[in-house]
């Protein structure tokens, strides 16, 4: 009786040794996907994003389960625990999101620049409204990042991590920060390299507009310059689209790099 009694305390142990490893291992998963580029968009219904991340911690799961973690028991050691491993997550998702941001913006400052920052679409990636080529840029990037197998690398970083940073292992530190504060600069930089061949050319067709104003006084040029500014900013946007393309896989390879580093980093 005394035998029977203890291997079923070994066995509720266990069980409840495993199901707290597995809380935080679908924990960090999930959070991930909640915020990286493609599986964080609206257009995924929430069953399948749950069922996605449970599918992935059940893969990964035998991969950890075997490595020795103290699992706190109690109810706040489990809750730091937790939002430890949501901080891993978030911070993965977070660092792949940042640049599509910066698609983004390179596209509303050509829409503001073109004169169709009114027309207005619904982004599913952000869950907000876009100018039309805010919108259009930002499924083009989508469009390279998944034509060069980023989504599958994206997830072999999101699964690496466990060999990176163990369960309740993840620490803030200083290289964390900088780290986020790089990526964000080169968002905002990629927007602007992103904006340069259309702001270019719209500043050349403005110049020339004002000298023919000046030049021929009986023209209406608002009339004819906003289309002709819509026109051009379409055409410079389609004509360069090979070039963006190499330009966002180049960065799309940085920031996949960039983001091994940066949880090499969470590590003191």
């Amino acid at each position: 009786m005394l035998k029977e009694t203890t291997l079923s305390k070994l066995v509720v142990q266990w069980l409840l040794n495993n199901f707290l490893v597995f809380v935080l291992v679908l924990t960090r998963i999930a959070s991930a996907t909640m915020v990286a580029p493609m599986f964080s968009s609206v257009s995924i219904p929430p069953r399948l994003k749950v069922a996605f991340a449970t599918f992935v911690s059940m893969a990964v799961f035998p991969l950890v389960r075997h490595v020795a973690v103290a699992v706190p028991t109690d109810l706040l050691g489990m809750t730091i625990g937790v939002l430890g491993e949501m901080l891993v997550g978030l911070t993965l998702g977070f660092g792949a999101a940042v640049l599509f941001a910066g698609v983004e913006i390179g596209g509303v400052i050509i829409s503001r620049n073109m004169g169709t920052a009114l027309a207005n679409v619904f982004n599913p990636m952000f869950e907000s409204s876009v100018p039309l080529m805010g919108q259009f840029y930002s499924f083009f990037a989508l469009v390279v990042f998944m034509g060069t197998n980023g989504h599958h690398r994206l997830l072999e970083i999101l699964i690496g991590t466990f060999r990176q940073v163990p369960l309740l292992g993840f620490r803030l530190t200083p290289n964390v920060a900088m780290h986020m504060v790089t990526m964000l600069g080169e968002s905002f930089v990629l927007a602007f390299k992103l904006a340069a061949p259309v702001l270019v050319s719209l500043l050349l067709v403005t110049v020339s507009l004002g000298i023919v104003a000046r030049t021929v006084p009986q023209m209406n040029v608002l009339i004819v310059g906003f289309p002709l500014k819509v026109c051009l900013g379409l055409v410079v946007s389609v004509v360069t689209l090979g070039a963006m393309a190499l330009l966002l896989q180049g960065t799309f390879q940085w920031m996949l790099a960039s983001l091994g580093g940066l949880l090499k980093s969470t590590i003191p």
